[in-house]
């Protein structure tokens, strides 16, 4: 299995400097109203994405892991491509049906690619979908 993650690269500077900029202003804060007012104003930015734009993404990771050489040595039974992802504009189910319609081209290096979405309690586990691979 060869795991790797979809993450947005450009909102993160901005995210870590919230962060410590929330955690400053909370341990200022006294009053609930004054927490509430660091969490607003210091809240984390995330990237809207399109299913275009998601499908070029996909398209780009499984593109540069298939690659990838596998050691044949190793005699896989099956290889497993996971792609991650904790993308604030990303939700379970928002592109699900752009994604079974696509088709992705792996050149016959995975048996299988899965998307995988966080963990999230509502969800009871990772939403998780496996994508079409062209033949």
């Amino acid at each position: 299995m060869e795991l790797t993650e979809l993450v947005e690269q450009s909102v993160i500077p901005n995210n870590i400097k919230s962060a410590r900029d929330y955690r400053i202003s909370r341990s200022r804060a006294e009053t609930t109203e004054d927490r509430t007012r660091a969490l607003i104003e210091h809240s984390g930015k995330h990237r809207e994405w399109s299913i275009d734009e998601l499908v070029a993404r996909l398209r780009e990771i499984i593109e540069r892991k298939a690659g990838k050489q596998f050691q044949p040595e190793h005699g896989y039974g099956e290889k497993w491509l996971v792609i991650y992802t904790a993308e604030l504009g990303l939700l379970p189910g928002e592109f699900d049906e752009g994604l079974r319609k696509t088709e992705f081209v792996a050149n016959g290096q995975f048996d299988a690619v899965y998307f995988l979405w966080s963990y999230g309690p509502s969800r009871q586990g990772h939403p998780w979908l496996q994508l079409r691979l062209a033949s």
